[in-house]
């Protein structure tokens, strides 16, 4: 699949009216929309919600929304893996964002893509769905994690 999608519209065409979807899922309100959207737009949509722990270890408030939408909710916990992968390179390099703070974000998005594009074709996913703010970077920071696999996305103003 190598559709451009830029508004709910656009997902809902190409996502959920034939589509089961993985969509990773911290809580917070931009999945909690999605999931409303979904939830109202395509009730027999198939969702897995998919929180990776990278260290929080709170997941309380992402499991009671999946519960009131009867979306399935799984926990992986990749808190090593981020440590040891991410967290303590980025330290060694200095690395930081616009020059100004550490990375945070921006080293969490690979791992959690690489997640939930493994679970994605494990469970037979046909696509996985994340939501961001224009903060977080979101079109270099996922995307370039999904080469190499059977799940496919596209980003605005990036070629994958």
């Amino acid at each position: 699949m190598s559709t451009l999608v830029t508004s709910m519209a656009d997902m809902d065409r190409t996502f959920l009216q034939a589509y089961r979807v993985v969509c990773l899922f911290s809580g917070g309100l931009d999945g909690t929309y999605l999931f409303q959207h979904i939830h109202t737009v395509w009730p027999s949509a198939t969702v897995l919600a998919l929180t990776v722990d990278l260290g929080g270890g709170e997941a309380s408030r992402a499991r009671r929304v999946c519960e009131r939408f009867g979306f399935e909710h799984l926990v992986v916990d990749r808190t090593n893996e981020f440590l040891t992968g991410y967290v303590f390179p980025a330290i060694a390099a200095q690395a930081v964002y616009l020059g100004t703070h550490p990375i945070s974000a921006s080293l969490s998005r690979p791992l959690m893509a690489q997640v939930a594009t493994a679970l994605a074709r494990e469970r037979g996913y046909d696509a996985v769905l994340h939501t961001a703010d224009g903060t977080q970077n979101k079109s270099a920071a996922v995307q370039p994690d999904h080469r190499g696999t059977a799940v496919r996305g596209r980003a605005p103003g990036r070629s994958l």
